[in-house]
């Protein structure tokens, strides 16, 4: 191997080892996942990554181009235990 190749092999596993620390171990950071509720219609969602955890309500951007910010689930709210309902009715 070309030693052009092996410096730019070792970089680019530096690279992604730091990427993969940044994000928190091996890049699924599932300890630190939280659940998500809209405020307005009562979605509820959990990413599977925080880094792409949405911040807006995709179900308000489409039925009425509205955009409203996710919040918490907060541990007192009634989507929040298992088999607890996680939508309201709709408005």
């Amino acid at each position: 191997m070309s030693a052009w190749l092996q410096r730019t092999n070792r970089m680019i596993s530096a690279q992604l080892a730091a990427y993969r620390q940044e994000l928190g171990g091996s890049g699924r950071d599932r300890e630190a996942r939280v659940p998500l509720r809209c405020p307005r219609c009562g979605l509820t969602l959990t990413p599977r990554l925080v880094s792409l955890q949405p911040r807006h309500c995709p179900r308000c951007l489409a039925r009425r181009t509205a955009v409203v910010g996710l919040q918490p689930l907060a541990d007192g709210d009634p989507g929040s235990a298992p088999g607890g309902p996680g939508l309201r009715a709709r408005d």
